[in-house]
């Protein structure tokens, strides 16, 4: 349900707070983007109400497309409503598996079922999706749409333990990409750098790098690395670097995220408690014990505000605290911790053994 905004209240929060410049318009950035979807959301809403719709197909794309914006901000039961009634639209007309449109309404909300951890579902319809996209044409758009349905579908092999497939779902993306001449763009650089982030899994470091590289070069093109999605990329290549051994090229690459994330005002954020994870990590190797515990504390609190403490990430953060606190001998402290974390552990959907977590900030997205 669409709220009103109050902008003079939070301006004057903000400007008393002096968080700075690059925070304030982000704040005002977002709330004139929750502001429209609002408005769009009531139109469709009551576009919907009407029993013989002028234009339904039209509908069924403002569906698909603030359904996705509503994804990007949280708000997944009512993108699932949109995209529900979008897909209910497009069955109508019998081309839900024939259009680019539909198979990219099934690819989001098969992306909604992912983050709600019904990953059967997620499978189902990104596999849907994907047989859709085979029979629509080669357009750039329906190119780049069946690419982010493929990096989705990879992404979520990975979560159920299947590298292999995972490496190839990514790889058929990238050729989609590449024939349409469209991997120059912000989803072939997100694909790129889940890529490298896969690679690096697979424990092929250069190969990981070659990719974030190539991820590099595009946000630099399109102007784009002072984003989330470039922090995100930044941490990243600090992760392949700090497994290097090359800590100074980690620092650095930890250290420019680190601003993007404050910059952008996406630091308390999923995202933002892994990259301190990471560079929590890299202050353990450069035996700053004292910056190790106060990183790990920071993200701890960011898990428990965005309700991600109790999962496999969350059991990251916990599983280190109490790590810390056994090298200092304090075993009670240090048990408490480790309960916590097998706790969080067991409440994920996927189970792993405490302290054998992948760092790379994808991963845990």
């Amino acid at each position: 349900m669409c709220t009103s905004v109050r902008f003079p209240s939070i301006l004057l929060e903000m400007i008393q707070q002096g968080p700075g410049y690059h925070r304030l318009n982000t704040v005002i950035g977002e709330h004139l983007k929750e502001w429209i979807l609002c408005a769009c959301e009531g139109h469709i809403l009551r576009s919907l109400e009407v029993e013989e719709l002028e234009d339904d197909h039209a509908i069924a794309g403002l569906c698909n497309e603030v359904g996705s914006l509503l994804i990007s901000l949280g708000y997944l039961e009512r993108a699932e409503h949109l995209l529900q009634e979008g897909l209910r639209l497009k069955e109508q007309h019998l081309d839900l598996e024939k259009s680019a449109d539909g198979a990219e309404l099934m690819s989001n909300l098969g992306e909604i079922y992912e983050k709600k951890g019904d990953l059967e579902a997620a499978s189902q319809l990104y596999q849907r999706a994907t047989r859709a996209f085979q029979l629509c044409s080669p357009a750039s758009t329906a190119a780049m749409a069946k690419a982010t349905s493929l990096r989705r579908l990879g992404r979520l092999r990975g979560v159920q333990g299947d590298l292999a497939a995972k490496l190839e779902l990514y790889s058929s993306a990238r050729q989609v990409l590449e024939e349409a001449e469209s991997l120059q763009t912000p989803e072939g650089a997100v694909l790129l750098n889940s890529l490298g982030a896969a690679k690096r899994q697979e424990g092929d470091l250069e190969a990981a790098l070659e990719a974030y590289e190539a991820a590099l070069k595009i946000h630099a093109s399109l102007q784009t690395i002072d984003t989330p999605e470039g922090a995100a990329l930044l941490s990243n290549i600090g992760v392949a670097r700090m497994k290097q051994k090359k800590k100074k090229k980690a620092k650095q690459a930890f250290e420019q995220a680190l601003t993007i994330r404050e910059k952008t005002g996406t630091l308390e954020t999923t995202a933002g408690a892994t990259l301190l994870t990471n560079i929590a990590e890299l202050k353990a190797l450069l035996g700053d014990a004292e910056g190790e515990l106060e990183l790990y504390l920071q993200a701890k609190v960011i898990r428990e505000k965005t309700g991600t403490l109790h999962s496999a990430a969350g059991a990251v953060v916990l599983s280190h605290l109490g790590g810390i606190y056994a090298r200092r001998e304090e075993l009670d402290v240090a048990l408490q911790w480790l309960q916590l974390a097998r706790e969080a552990q067991l409440t994920s959907f996927e189970i792993l053994w405490l302290g054998d977590f992948p760092s790379d900030s994808l991963a845990w997205k």
